[in-house]
């Protein structure tokens, strides 16, 4: 990518995360962030197919790491980073885990959640794979959600734990 259309996806980006921190997600329009951007909708759409594709983007590494630990049984210390980047930013994470965002990013989930099983050899394909992912993707998101209003107040390790099925603590 050359440096103009870098600094176009910046400044898309950008005012992607401003538009978010004041408006819900379908109050916002292509239009919106491109006039917020100081770009026209047709480099927007050069760039991205909808604002859908747009979010999905932005969240997909993250989204990955989250997909890893419904997969595979992932250290908690692995995601601790992510988490410490959700907590840092929980006033935009209380928008992107709430309703409707939450609807959107869990179908990215459930996907991501679905190509891990693939990639392990699973039957992704079975109804029980499927209700599976639905179940960790949604879980995911709900606790993220909860952890970042403060509606239950836990430590990144705890959070952690938790996301990457580590036993609970004994006393």
């Amino acid at each position: 990518i050359d440096r103009r259309s870098q600094r176009t996806l910046t400044a898309i980006r950008q005012a992607f995360l401003r538009l978010l921190a004041s408006r819900r997600f379908e109050q916002i329009s292509v239009s919106d962030i491109a006039a917020a951007a100081g770009i026209g909708k047709s480099t927007y759409y050069e760039h991205y197919r909808s604002k859908e594709d747009l979010l999905s983007r932005m969240m997909d590494g993250m989204l990955r790491s989250l997909a890893g630990t419904a997969c595979s049984a992932i250290p908690p210390a692995e995601i601790e980073g992510l988490l410490q980047h959700f907590w840092d930013n929980r006033r935009l994470g209380r928008v992107v885990f709430a309703p409707p965002m939450a609807n959107q990013v869990g179908r990215q989930l459930v996907q991501l959640i679905l190509d891990g099983i693939r990639d392990s050899g699973g039957d992704a394909e079975s109804p029980g794979a499927r209700l599976f992912a639905i179940d960790r993707a949604h879980g995911q998101i709900a606790l993220l959600y909860a952890w970042t209003t403060g509606e239950v107040p836990a430590s990144i390790g705890e959070v952690a734990n938790s996301l990457s099925g580590a036993p609970l603590p004994q006393r």
